[in-house]
């Protein structure tokens, strides 16, 4: 009978172990996930008050204009990434959800259809976000660049 319990309390460790390491592992995931897309949400708010507060003198329609679409570019992307902070929430209550009982705690975790879908959604949303802000960000170089008066004058 002690051998009984000796090895109950090394499969209850086990368990303890493994539950531990999931946690953890889900937790840097998630950590991970959101990083990239807290970055951009960080750096559109500052692009935008770069906009405003520096770049704000366009001399013609032009530059008018690449101000105007670089601004939506960033309040686009920081839209994309309040929307997708809001869609993270739901996908981890579907995750929660999905393996949650008891008879598949012992199963290998498999994303279901609804899981893969909505991963396949989150991704391309981060990708156009991501997209926006490296375009208000190349738009926003070049109104700098032009509104500095910088000219490149040949040797003759």
């Amino acid at each position: 009978m002690a051998k009984l319990d000796e090895d109950d309390l090394k499969l209850q460790e086990y368990h303890n172990r493994r539950v531990a390491f999931f946690d953890s592992w889900f937790k840097a995931w998630i950590q991970n996930r959101m990083e990239l897309d807290r970055q951009l949400l960080s750096l559109s708010a500052l692009a935008i008050g770069l906009l405003v507060g520096v770049l704000c003198n366009p001399d013609n329609v032009f530059q008018f204009v690449i101000w105007f679409i670089a601004g939506f570019s960033f309040l686009f992307c920081g839209g994309f990434i309040l929307i997708i902070f809001h869609q993270n929430t739901k996908y981890i209550e579907i995750l929660l959800d999905d393996h949650q009982t008891e008879e598949k705690a012992e199963e290998k975790v498999v994303l279901s259809e609804r899981e893969k879908q909505k991963t396949q959604q989150l991704v391309l949303m981060t990708k156009r976000a991501f997209f926006l802000f490296l375009f208000g960000a190349t738009l926003t170089l070049g109104l700098a660049i032009i509104q500095s008066g910088f000219i490149i004058v040949k040797a003759t």
